[in-house]
């Protein structure tokens, strides 16, 4: 047992307790313009890593789950971030009743892979009497015996308060075209170089039938199927990168850890409340990188007013 009694700056003490009594959206939001850009530029490259590493942790959970197939574990992945927070867990579910070795099986035939998709969603219905949408149930059946399938339930999937773009049907159909040319999706990831090589793989066009439905059987105006820009940065933020950076972590292999930081780096900045906050507090982000660093700031310090355990904080209380 070690006794301080009374050698330390009792100044020290009233700082920290200001600071961690402080209500306000983070603690040292009045103090934080003291603080050097460069010595904020640091903690952040912490931050980035601290925040890959947790989430690299989860990934190799799932590894373990998944008999260490990476292309398996990028799949459920993938198809979470699909959801887009809403679907999340029904996409997830999927996945989890569809493994990829069966749609890599039928990677030559699109309605095949769209059968296999749309069957295990439990979006197939006996009812629904489209043309398109009957051979897929068709497709479906055959395939749901073959592999003794069980589809998830219909009732998982939300449609309420979605935009019809980011309807269950048309982010299924855009998956299904991602898959159909590329079922060991995560391999080419690897393997491919630059920034806008691996952007590219995802710039996919869902079947004509959806460039006038979001739903089987009721046609609207002529539209775009392609997957959009900001739905594929979402993706490679939050699947791409944290994949790729557990992947060199779990091989050891800086080059490819280095390649998602590099991706980061790449990517525009995130739009969300978190960001805004911080840029009216000064800190405004100029890629995702920052963006990915600053939300690992707000939700793991700054909200549980981990103030000495932030760079930030510690130089705050030092001054």
């Amino acid at each position: 047992t070690l006794c301080i009694k009374n050698k330390y700056d009792e100044n020290l003490l009233f700082r920290y307790k200001s600071l961690v009594a402080n209500k306000a959206w983070i603690p040292c939001e009045n103090l934080l313009h003291d603080i050097e850009k460069n010595y904020i530029n640091i903690w952040k490259e912490k931050l980035i890593v601290e925040r890959l590493l947790r989430k690299a942790g989860i990934i190799e959970q799932s590894l373990t789950n998944c008999k260490n197939d990476w292309d398996q574990v990028f799949y459920e992945l993938l198809c979470r971030n699909f959801g887009f927070k809403v679907n999340a867990m029904a996409f997830e579910m999927l996945a989890k009743s569809l493994p990829l070795k069966y749609i890599a099986r039928h990677r030559d035939s699109a309605r095949q892979t769209q059968a296999l998709l749309f069957g295990q969603a439990g979006l197939l219905d006996i009812n629904v009497h489209d043309e398109y949408s009957k051979a897929l149930y068709k497709e479906y059946l055959f395939l749901k015996n073959k592999y003794q399938l069980h589809p998830i339930d219909k009732s998982l999937w939300n449609f309420l308060r979605v935009r019809p773009q980011n309807s269950p049907h048309i982010r299924l159909a855009q998956l299904s075209a991602l898959l159909q040319t590329k079922p060991a999706l995560f391999s080419h990831i690897i393997e491919t170089g630059p920034y806008e090589n691996i952007y590219n793989l995802f710039s996919v066009n869902a079947d004509v039938y959806w460039s006038t439905h979001f739903i089987f059987t009721k046609t609207t105006q002529n539209k775009s199927t392609k997957l959009g820009k900001s739905s594929i940065e979402n993706i490679l933020i939050n699947t791409v990168v944290p994949v790729l950076f557990a992947y060199g972590n779990t091989k050891k292999n800086d080059a490819i850890k280095e390649k998602a930081l590099n991706m980061l780096e790449h990517l525009p900045p995130e739009t969300n409340i978190i960001v805004k906050h911080w840029k009216e507090r000064g800190l405004e982000a100029k890629s995702a990188y920052d963006t990915q660093a600053l939300t690992e700031l707000k939700n793991v310090y700054c909200d549980a007013k981990k103030c000495l355990s932030c760079m930030i904080g510690d130089k705050i209380l030092r001054q």
